[in-house]
């Protein structure tokens, strides 16, 4: 073989070999970017940069995070870094049944679940924040500034059913969450149902998501709508930590 051929080639070869892993790495991030999930043009998403998977996002507002969030100036006290005026009524009432032997807590207050309210109760400005951008208060599309003037009884967004959790809307400011899930209660390896084998033992039962569901979707032992429920992340919807397929999110608590 001609030397500078072969020597062409080594280098060629050697050039290829040095491509080959960033190729890898570059496609392995192209399809990590196509599959990974995020709050933008999520129902969740309110601002300007809303592409229409609502219509009741700010006219004005272009920033994702302010919504809820903000770096500088938040609620004292209250995490995480919240910028979301919260229910001036935090006592709701609860879920019962003969068979729940769980206590909830119907004053939410200091709780995460308050913050979910903040604009699910259906009563609270969605834009009323507590530190503005240069824009002030955001402008809402339609004037739609509460959960209760979009979703209601007779509502034309019928087809999101369950966003307005505390049935406030219109003139009827109303806490009801007896139609709900139970939040705001201590669930934790002396719970009843625990010992009596109707619930896992959350300090062991492996939550599906990394850890046990102690450590994955309590709060010091007591479950809050965001034992459920990731705010962040639509991938299973309606924003579930993880796939209720088979009621497997039912089920990594409930030992049926």
């Amino acid at each position: 073989m001609n030397r500078a051929f072969a020597f062409t080639a080594n280098i060629k070869t050697a050039a290829t070999s040095m491509r080959l892993p960033t190729i890898v790495v570059g496609m392995i991030f192209s399809v990590w970017m196509g599959t990974a999930q995020t709050v933008v043009n999520s129902k969740h998403d309110l601002s300007t940069g809303n592409t229409g998977t609502t219509q009741w996002q700010s006219t004005n507002e272009s920033q994702v995070c302010i919504f809820c969030h903000t770096p500088h100036k938040s609620i004292p006290g209250v995490k995480p870094l919240w910028n979301k005026s919260l229910p001036s009524n935090t006592t709701f009432s609860v879920y019962s049944s003969p068979t729940l032997d769980a206590t909830p807590n119907p004053n939410l207050a200091g709780s995460y679940s308050l913050l979910c309210l903040s604009c699910h109760d259906g009563v609270t400005a969605m834009n009323a924040l507590v530190n503005t951008s240069t824009v002030g208060q955001p402008a809402m599309a339609g004037n739609y500034t509460k959960l209760g003037q979009v979703y209601y009884p007779g509502s034309i967004f019928a087809e999101f059913p369950g966003a307005n959790i505390g049935e406030g809307y219109g003139g009827v400011i109303s806490n009801n969450l007896s139609n709900d899930h139970p939040i705001n209660f201590v669930y934790d390896p002396a719970h009843p149902d625990v010992t009596k084998g109707t619930l896992h033992n959350p300090d062991t039962q492996p939550s599906g998501i990394g850890g046990t569901v102690s450590q994955k979707m309590l709060y010091d032992h007591v479950l809050e709508c965001s034992s459920c429920h990731n705010p962040h992340n639509p991938t299973h919807a309606p924003f579930l930590k993880k796939s209720n397929s088979n009621s497997s999110l039912c089920l990594t608590c409930h030992n049926k």
